[in-house]
């Protein structure tokens, strides 16, 4: 029998190391390089451990070809045949004693290459062989992939031991204790010997590399039709953010972080239909060709569907405001983090997460062509329909630290992500693998913190009642799912119906009632709050149909108590229990949108509950 050898590579926590040094320069330069390590670029950080390896790619590979018609995938003794790359992580495997000792040479470069090019960076890997039974068999293959990633889960249980870099040109960097060049003009000038000229054009060399790295990126988020719209002025805006306020280090600006709803549960699905184990049926599984071939375009297929969906979203913002300021700082795999202008921020959500939809509908839409021979269509049409994306976004101050707003959104995320669905939504998103709608989570803060998300959660939008003997929450404790469509709200508010609201409204006499009815509630006098909504309905018939108004009551869980038709929050109870009740409304999240997106912003006011009701 033919010996087989699987190789996995995993990055671990990604984005915590993206944003360790809370430096953006740090992390637009970090993310790059992580994004050459799964890429089929040329001078890639992948292709580039090939060559150090002694392979040469163009013959010892078949790395990312997927794209070209008629692509067969060609399994020579001793190639290395790639089958998934994706969000810092690659799958690959050869046949031959030969295969598997080039593929240990590439997995000495590769964890070499890593830990010199993205210093301090945790991974795990893993490389197993078919020493003990025969993977002749379609079956075999799968039972030895299967062996692999339990072998690389293992691994990444176990402490990571990361080579210590130490040459005479390295030293520990300030920021993180890990080993760094040395990058100051000074230090140059010192470790290079040279005189001040030529060390001084070492560093415009590096700021200039910076620079390319950070337009790349930038263009990556334009279509065709925006980059034609004088691109370089409008980027050395945006990467400063000038046009927003008069000073750099005040005023308001949204970080926005959107990642793919369990991708990778969904690929271990996905690897369960195609080994023929999934369900209850029992069916033949595909060769390994076939599943590289699934692998490869699905990888293709989740990198162009967000670079797509990126770019209709700011395609869809430029059309709005040509001179748009957004700054881009991942973009890779499924994950899309992003600085933009606040009043934006909800769109941007929104316009991604219906393109990232289409986008995925279409790749795994059946085709009934019988010339189309697209594996992604024929093996997987009806098994899956499409993926989503939720995520968060932070609303802050520019100077606030970067490390911990990147936490804080990134916790946003998963929020929206575990947010409990309706099971009326089940039905419109299942296939054989169910995926959960799009969802956004958000808050806004005043002030850094390092606090954790809850805590934040609970100072911000958690009040007592004393009289009741019970905590109001001011804001949703889950998100929002991003757009409505037909059996997919299940009457639930969405984050573009709040967005389309408060343009409606403009500030105006109901949100303004908004306002001293939360003050109420922080003060802990829910009556009082209820008074001036009582009060409001009866000076004007037509209130309830304010579409402001509409949302506070649609987001209301009706129930058989008194008077609860004419309720403007919920009552409900923690896991069921009846003694412990909260109430929840959406007051705290319809004036967060409204702060930000409305055309008049009003005048800021400080102070404790009781003077901004004065105030107001």
């Amino acid at each position: 029998m033919d010996k087989l050898s699987i190789y996995l590579f995993e990055s671990k926590s990604i984005q915590a190391y993206l944003s360790r040094t809370g430096k953006l320069r740090h992390m637009i330069i970090a993310s790059d390089r992580l994004d050459s390590l799964v890429g089929p670029d040329e001078d890639g950080l992948l292709q580039r451990s090939l060559r150090a390896a002694g392979l040469d790619p163009n013959r010892d590979t078949n790395i990312i070809a997927s794209q070209a018609a008629g692509y067969e995938v060609r399994e020579d003794n001793g190639k290395i045949v790639f089958f998934r790359y994706l969000g810092g992580s690659f799958s690959c495997y050869a046949l031959g004693e030969d295969g598997y000792k080039n593929l240990v040479r590439f997995r000495f470069a590769v964890t070499l290459a890593v830990q010199s090019e993205l210093p301090g960076m945790q991974f795990s890997d893993a490389l197993v062989s078919n020493d003990q039974y025969d993977t002749s068999g379609k079956e075999g293959f799968f039972t030895l992939l299967n062996d692999a990633y339990k072998e690389l889960a293992s691994a990444g249980n176990r402490p990571v031991t990361l080579l210590p870099l130490a040459t005479a040109c390295t030293a520990s960097a300030e920021t993180t204790g890990e080993a760094a060049v040395r990058s100051g003009a000074a230090d140059a000038r010192e470790l290079l010997k040279v005189d001040r000229g030529i060390a001084d054009a070492v560093m415009v060399k590096m700021a200039t590399d910076y620079q390319k790295v950070n337009l790349s990126l930038y263009n990556r988020y334009l279509s065709e039709k925006d980059k034609a719209k004088d691109c370089d002025a409008r980027f050395k805006e945006s990467v400063n953010f000038n046009k927003s306020d008069d000073v750099e280090s005040d005023g308001d600006i949204a970080l926005i972080h959107m990642d793919g709803n369990s991708v990778g549960t969904t690929l271990i699905r996905l690897r369960s239909i195609l080994s023929g184990k999934h369900g209850k049926t029992k069916t033949e599984p595909v060769s390994r060709s076939e599943y590289t071939k699934v692998m490869l375009q699905i990888s293709d297929m989740l990198q162009k569907s967000t670079q797509k969906a990126v770019q209709t979203a700011i395609d869809k913002l430029l059309d709005k405001n040509e001179n748009l300021i957004f700054r881009p700082l991942v973009l890779g795999g499924d994950d899309v983090t992003l600085l933009i202008e606040p009043r934006y921020a909800a769109d941007f959500c929104v316009e991604f997460a219906k393109a990232f939809k289409q986008q995925t509908t279409d790749a795994f839409r059946t085709d009934d062509n019988p010339e189309n021979n697209d594996l992604l269509h024929r093996l997987l049409g009806g098994q899956i329909r499409f993926l989503t994306s939720s995520g968060g976004i932070l609303f802050q101050k520019k100077k606030h630290p970067y490390a911990g707003s990147v936490r804080l959104v990134e916790e946003l995320a998963k929020m929206a992500k575990n947010r409990p669905f309706p099971k009326q939504n089940a039905g419109s998103y299942s296939g054989d693998i169910t995926v959960n709608p799009s969802a956004v989570a958000f808050v806004r803060l005043t002030e850094a913190s390092g606090e954790s998300l809850a805590e934040i959660l609970d100072r911000l939008r958690r009040f007592r009642i004393p009289a009741n003997n019970c905590d109001f929450y001011t804001g949703s404790r889950n998100g929002f799912i991003t757009c409505t469509g037909s059996g997919e709200d299940a009457g639930e508010v969405t984050l573009e119906m709040i967005a389309a609201c408060v343009r409606e409204q403009n500030g105006g006499p109901v949100i303004s009632r908004f306002r001293r009815m939360l003050s109420e509630i922080a003060c802990g006098r829910l009556k009082d709050a209820e008074r001036l909504f009582e009060q409001a309905c009866d000076q004007n018939s037509n209130y309830k149909n304010n579409p402001a108004v509409k949302l506070i009551l649609r987001n209301v869980i009706r129930t058989e108590e008194k008077d609860c038709d004419g309720r403007w929050y919920s009552i409900n109870t923690e896991n069921n229990d009846a003694n412990k009740r909260y109430y929840e409304s959406l007051l705290n999240d319809i004036l967060v949108l409204d702060h930000y997106i409305r055309e008049n912003p009003r005048e800021e006011i400080t102070g404790s509950a009781n003077e901004i009701q004065e105030a107001q």
